[in-house]
């Protein structure tokens, strides 16, 4: 499986405002939004597990699959069986976020694509 990000805990973070991504709530379907970074405090929240899924080559290994866009990740909260997920599982551009307990769906995968203009890591 050819990975573009190492799996390991990461901090999302808006680069224009440096807020960061900060799971609300309680873990099913509770909403996400942006906060000041404080890991300290907010350790369960603000820290995420990416990695690549780990049967992402079966999945794209099927006639028809739509999924070769290259490697599909899973977003998880550390200190939580919670998942980023879309809410109400609606795919268009700027569609909110929520976490959502890990049930292994397909809708907790992700694809993350680099933009030409950003090269900072």
């Amino acid at each position: 499986m050819a990975q573009t990000i190492s799996p390991g805990a990461y901090v999302i973070r808006n680069r224009k405002t440096s807020t960061v991504l900060h799971a609300d709530g309680h873990p099913n379907d509770s909403h996400v939004s942006t906060s000041e970074r404080d890991e300290e405090r907010h350790r369960d929240r603000q820290i995420w597990w990416i990695e690549a899924d780990p049967g992402f080559d079966e999945l794209n290994n099927r006639v028809g699959n739509t999924a070769n866009r290259g490697c599909v990740y899973r977003v998880s909260i550390i200190s939580k069986d919670i998942s980023l997920d879309e809410h109400g599982g609606n795919r268009d551009g700027g569609t909110p976020v929520i976490v959502h307990k890990n049930h292994g769906a397909p809708w907790h995968l992700w694809h993350f694509k680099r933009l030409a203009s950003y090269d900072d890591g």
